[in-house]
């Protein structure tokens, strides 16, 4: 992680102490996630389910270094298709299963108090719409920008989306891209 993102993880951490009491610290087993959650000063448990989607041969390519058909494939279907894969990639549509798997696993649903998961956009896009209980083709429908925050309440085993993607707290960190 750059050191843009290790200042985004500290104003992230700082808003997320200030707002939340986080009892419980969920996070991507891989190194970019658990530095985002360092700053936050808890222990931090770790599951490979929160890892981003498996992007096959598009791994480290930005989109423009695509060639245009998978450019084209990708405009297409990535936003709604969970039988999408990047070729040899991961269906998207796993995402949505990771994080059913993630919840059963983790028991986040069960927590009494706040708890704090860190993962990638991806990933965390399929644990909400498997919170929330849509259909896995809304995996599309939701964007995370890096350190921004969203809230989930759970309350009798019902989860709700109170807030997505709030970013407020990085202004003083510079501009999120």
């Amino acid at each position: 992680m750059n050191a843009r993102g290790l200042e985004q993880a500290a104003h992230t951490a700082a808003y997320v102490r200030d707002a939340f009491s986080p009892l419980r610290v969920w996070s991507s087993d891989l190194m970019r996630c658990t530095a985002t959650a360092a700053p936050l000063g808890l222990p931090v448990e770790t599951s490979k389910t929160l890892r981003e989607v498996n992007y096959g041969s598009w791994e480290g390519k930005r989109f423009d270094d695509l060639p245009e058909p998978e450019q084209k494939l990708a405009l297409e279907r990535l936003a709604w298709d969970p039988e999408f894969r990047a070729p040899g990639g991961e269906k998207f549509g796993n995402l949505v299963r990771r994080g059913s798997r993630f919840m059963a696993d983790s028991k986040v649903m069960d927590e009494e108090g706040d708890v704090v998961i860190v993962g990638h956009g991806g990933a965390m896009r399929g644990l909400l719409v498997a919170l929330l209980g849509l259909p896995p083709r809304a995996i599309g429908r939701f964007h995370f920008d890096n350190g921004s925050v969203s809230i989930v309440r759970v309350d009798d085993g019902l989860a709700t989306l109170t807030a997505l993607n709030l970013t407020g707290h990085l202004n003083s960190a510079g501009p999120t891209r």
